[in-house]
């Protein structure tokens, strides 16, 4: 898993802009370069509770650190208004995409039982 990727973008990317500046510039860079940096791979990563969780809070402390609020509350709300998934949701999104994809394609892989391999 690539959290650390997600901290060392996003911070470099907090250093040029600073703190407190454009909001929404600084959200869209992070959801453009820190986001897919963070979850590269991912549809072939095994995860349990704790690695998303491990995930979803360091998706949400770049909420936090970009609009400054939040540090004891849920930054749901905001991800909603921002139009943005959490990170576990847009992990699973990306595996359900790379499979319908697997799948359309007619590429056979040992154990998908819809390919006849068991």
């Amino acid at each position: 898993m690539n959290g650390l990727v997600n901290y060392d973008n996003f911070n470099n990317i907090m250093s040029v802009i600073g703190h407190g500046r454009n909001e929404m510039a600084t959200l869209h860079l992070a959801k453009t370069y820190c986001a897919p940096a963070a979850m590269y791979g991912c549809e072939t990563w095994h995860l349990d509770r704790s690695d998303y969780h491990r995930l979803n809070v360091a998706w949400n402390n770049t909420f936090q650190r970009i609009f400054g609020c939040c540090w004891r509350e849920s930054v749901a709300c905001l991800q909603f208004y921002c139009h943005t998934l959490p990170m576990a949701y847009m992990i699973d999104q990306r595996k359900i995409l790379f499979w319908k994809k697997v799948l359309m394609c007619g590429v056979r892989y040992p154990g998908c039982s819809h390919t006849g391999y068991t």
